[in-house]
């Protein structure tokens, strides 16, 4: 979280998903398929913004929902050995579910 102004506490919250058509952009057939650079997922959204641009990232995103994926893997910028999972929607009907893990 340090490239959105870091955080003085950190809390580990265990969550179950169950999702379904998720794009994995650790994987080099996703960006073949999308016929698109990886470095876009990479490249500073701040600074598109800044030049009043739609940065590259929101724009896979958005390709990929339009062709019906639900969610993506998104590799950490920072470290590329970690990522996230991001969903569009959830716990709508037809959707992904999240819910709290029981611990």
């Amino acid at each position: 979280m340090a490239a959105h102004g870091g955080m003085s506490r950190k809390i580990v919250v265990p969550f179950v998903v169950t999702a379904d058509q998720i794009a994995d952009l650790r994987d080099s057939d996703v960006w073949a398929a999308l016929r698109a650079d990886p470095r876009c997922a990479s490249a500073s959204w701040r600074d598109a913004l800044d030049n009043g641009d739609t940065p590259p990232s929101w724009e896979i995103r958005d390709r990929l929902e339009a062709s019906g994926a639900r969610g993506l893997i998104d590799p950490s910028r920072t470290q590329p050995s970690l990522w996230h999972l991001v969903l569009f929607r959830w716990n709508e009907p037809g959707e992904a579910t999240v819910s709290y893990a029981n611990t």
